[in-house]
C-alpha cells in the first residue's frame, strides 16, 4: 500500500502540472517518473524480503531496505523492469495459450489463470529474496554461521 501511495501521488501531480508544458519537458518528466515508480516498487519488494528475514516491524524493515537499496537503486530498478517485462509476456502469451486449451470450463480456466498468477508472484518474490541476500552479503559480509557450515 505504501509503494502504491508513493507511486500514484507524484504521478498525478506530474500529469496535472505538465499538461500544458513543452513536449520535451513532458517526455523527460515521464521518463523520470517511470524510473521513480520502478525504484519505489523495487524498494517495496525489498521491504517484503527484509520483513520476512529480519524484522516483521514495517518501519524497521523500510529503514533496513532503504540502507540496502542505497547505491544500487539503478540495478535493482532494472531488475524490477525486467521482471515486469517477463510478467507482461507471461500474462499475454502464457495465459492466452493456457486458456485456449481449457476454454470449455470456467473452473479450469480460473484454475489455470490463478496458477499462472501464483507462479508469477512467487518468481518475483524469489528473485527479490536473492537480491536481498546479495545486498546483505555485500553490505554486512557473510554471517558467521554461514562460514561455519563450510567446515562442518
Amino acid at each position: 500500500m505504501l509503494a502504491l501511495l508513493l507511486v500514484s501521488e507524484p504521478g498525478r501531480f506530474a500529469i496535472a502540472t505538465l499538461d500544458a508544458s513543452h513536449p520535451a519537458i513532458q517526455f523527460g518528466a515521464i521518463a523520470i517518473l517511470f524510473f521513480y515508480q520502478a525504484a519505489v516498487f523495487a524498494l517495496g519488494y525489498l521491504v517484503v524480503a527484509v520483513m520476512v528475514t529480519e524484522s516483521p516491524h514495517p518501519w524497521l524493515a523500510l529503514v533496513r531496505a532503504t540502507r540496502l537499496f542505497r547505491g544500487h537503486w539503478l540495478q535493482i530498478s532494472l531488475i524490477t523492469l525486467g521482471l515486469w517485462a517477463l510478467a507482461y509476456a507471461m500474462d499475454q502469451v502464457g495465459t492466452s495459450v493456457a486458456l485456449s486449451i481449457v476454454l470449455e470450463s470456467f473452473w479450469a480456466t480460473a484454475a489455470v489463470a490463478s496458477t499462472l498468477a501464483a507462479i508469477r508472484i512467487a518468481a518475483v518474490l524469489v528473485v527479490f529474496a536473492a537480491v536481498y541476500y546479495l545486498l546483505r552479503i555485500e553490505r554486512d559480509g557473510p554471517l558467521p554461521q554461514d562460514a561455519a557450515e563450510v567446515f562442518d
